[in-house]
C-alpha cells in the first residue's frame, strides 16, 4: 500500500524518471519521487479542488482536469521539480571507492571513484597529494554549477601507499585519505 495521505487518487501517471504524480480529491495533484513512500503536494498554478485527471505533456508541464470543468497546467514544469529536488543542500566530499584500491582483474591501471557534491555554483579544485604534501595529481580545477559529481582517479605510475584527496570549493575545504595497493 502507498503511503499517501487518506486521500482518494483519481488518476495516477508515471513519467520517464519514474515520478508518481497523483490527482486528489480536494488537495490537487501529489508527486512521489521515491516510488510511493513519501508524497507532497505540487499545485502551482494548478486547481485543489476535486481533480479528476492529469495528464503531462513533452515539456514537463501538467495538465489537470476538475470536476468544475476547469481545465488547468502548472507554472513549472515537472522537469524543474524534479531538478530542483535533486541538488545537494550542503558540500559533501565522499570516502573514494574502493578504498584500498589497486589493479583488478578487468583493469590494468588502478582507479578509484571520488564522490563530491556542492550547494551552488563554486570554483572546485580536486587534488591528490602524496603523504609528504606534494600534490601529484589534479582531478578537477573549473567552476561547476550546483550539484553531485563522481571522477575517476587513475594511480598509473604512482607508487603504492598512502595519498590523500582535497576538495575546495569556495570556503570549504576537505580532505580523505586514499589507499592505493601495488
Amino acid at each position: 500500500m502507498l503511503s499517501l495521505p487518506d486521500i482518494r487518487a483519481n488518476s495516477l501517471k508515471i513519467n520517464t524518471d519514474g515520478h508518481i504524480f497523483a490527482a486528489t480529491n480536494g488537495n490537487g495533484v501529489y508527486l512521489s519521487t521515491d516510488n510511493g513512500d513519501s508524497w507532497k503536494q505540487i499545485n502551482d498554478g494548478l486547481e485543489t479542488g476535486y481533480t479528476l485527471s492529469l495528464a503531462i505533456n513533452s515539456g514537463g508541464y501538467i495538465f489537470t482536469g476538475t470536476k468544475g470543468g476547469g481545465v488547468y497546467k502548472s507554472i513549472n514544469s515537472t522537469t524543474s521539480l524534479e531538478n530542483e529536488e535533486k541538488l545537494p543542500i550542503s558540500f559533501a566530499l565522499y570516502q573514494n571507492y574502493p578504498n584500498p584500491f589497486g589493479r583488478d582483474i578487468h583493469s590494468h591501471h588502478p582507479s578509484t571513484a571520488i564522490k563530491y557534491t556542492i550547494p551552488n555554483a563554486n570554483r572546485v579544485l580536486l587534488t591528490i597529494y602524496n603523504v609528504l604534501g606534494k600534490e601529484v595529481a589534479t582531478l578537477v580545477n573549473e567552476e561547476k554549477p550546483a550539484g553531485s559529481y563522481e571522477v575517476s582517479f587513475s594511480a598509473e605510475g604512482l607508487a603504492g601507499g598512502i595519498y590523500f584527496y582535497r576538495l575546495q570549493a569556495g570556503n570549504y575545504s576537505e580532505t580523505k585519505k586514499i589507499v592505493l595497493l601495488k
